[in-house]
């Protein structure tokens, strides 16, 4: 039996193989593989990569523009169908704005109130958040 299991145990060792190394530095030897969480700069640094997660979900086909106001709040402007989201901070958004246009194709937020153009009539309303809701009117 001893005899037996020594046998195996060569046997086993003659399949193992030794440690190889390599070395990859450039930009090129990473370009060849898959980098996975990880950005691989020109000059053949590795970073890891930014995060990306989703913030919400929009039934608009398009989001044309967005601007983003001090407090951190982010305002979509989007197209078919036309809206204005306003986006919180936390991820919860709501729509402030939907003109009877087909996009609403730029938003800017001003020291007053949200400006936005639309398409294809090329209007501008201006956006007024108030606290008992919103209103818009058409300034051209």
């Amino acid at each position: 039996m001893k005899t037996l299991t020594s046998i195996l145990l060569l046997s086993i060792a003659t399949f193992a193989q030794g440690t190889k190394t390599w070395e990859q530095s450039s930009f090129d030897d990473f370009e060849k593989g898959t980098g996975k969480g990880v950005a691989i700069r020109s000059n053949g640094a590795l970073e890891l990569a930014p995060a990306f997660k989703p913030l919400i979900t929009t039934p608009s086909t398009y989001i044309w523009a967005i601007a983003a106001d001090d407090a951190g709040i982010v305002y979509a402007a989007t197209g078919s169908p036309a809206r204005v989201y306003r986006i919180a901070p936390d991820g919860s958004a709501s729509i402030i704005f939907e003109p009877k246009e087909l996009q609403v194709q730029a938003v800017v937020i001003g020291k007053d109130a949200i400006y936005a153009a639309t398409s294809p009539d090329g209007k501008i309303y201006r956006i007024e958040t108030l606290a008992s809701g919103v209103s818009g009117e058409e300034i051209r």
